[in-house]
């Protein structure tokens, strides 16, 4: 997979990836910092007045906590009946010019 640079960090973070759940709603996935310390941010955001706003829908946790999270993800993955092969199309998909859009 081509390394993507991140976005330029925002008041809520760095956005890592986001995507729309529907017209009104995303779910952003970033990195923060706090307190010297860096989290891994899985959230919900709305849109206002003002732009996407964080909703209160969401998990942080350390980013020593990440192999744990994908481990679950993966195991997710399997309980839903992705197997290997249709993961490994959509990683060649998000690779692909254009994919990720």
């Amino acid at each position: 997979m081509e390394q993507r640079d991140m976005a330029e960090p925002d008041e809520f973070g760095v956005p890592v990836h986001v995507f729309s759940k529907n017209n009104r709603e995303q779910i952003r996935i970033s990195l923060n910092e706090y307190r010297g310390f860096s989290y891994i941010d899985v959230r919900l955001f709305y849109q206002s007045g003002q732009g996407f706003r964080p909703s209160k829908k969401g998990v942080t946790f350390r980013k020593e906590l990440f192999p744990e999270f994908f481990q679950g993800i993966v195991q997710l993955g399997d309980a839903l009946g992705f197997d290997a092969e249709t993961l490994s199309a959509v990683l060649q998909h998000l690779d692909s010019p254009g994919g990720n859009d």
